[in-house]
């Protein structure tokens, strides 16, 4: 039987939570940013991101005494979001090609029209 966490426990885990969620959303955001201006620096800070997304989850881990099922868990996670936003823009941008297409033709012109 287990013995209840300590008031530092559960501290810790709400701030490994609360970094959990907030480092995922920005490792999400600078990876969208990067393919959308395709800069390098948006790539670094994406995947600096990641990095801090996982050691949340270890000190969340640490922080409320997972077993090892839970931090089998956590790494099947961890390895689908490094993938998963890859693949959703690949996916989006197969999809939209046609309106991209089209944006295009439009936008080659100073005026904004269809060249003649």
């Amino acid at each position: 039987m287990q013995t209840a966490l300590s008031l530092t426990a559960l501290v810790a885990a709400g701030l490994a939570g609360a970094a959990v969620v907030t480092f995922g959303g920005l490792y999400a955001l600078f990876l969208a940013w990067h393919y959308m201006h395709r800069k390098a620096a948006h790539r670094r800070f994406a995947y600096t991101f990641y990095a801090c997304l996982a050691i949340s989850f270890g000190v969340l881990s640490a922080a409320l005494r997972l077993d090892v099922s839970w931090n089998m868990a956590i790494v099947f996670l961890l390895a689908v979001y490094l993938v998963a936003p890859h693949l959703i823009w690949r996916l989006t941008d197969a999809t939209h090609a046609d309106e991209h297409d089209a944006e295009n033709v439009f936008s080659s012109t100073p005026t904004g029209r269809r060249k003649s």
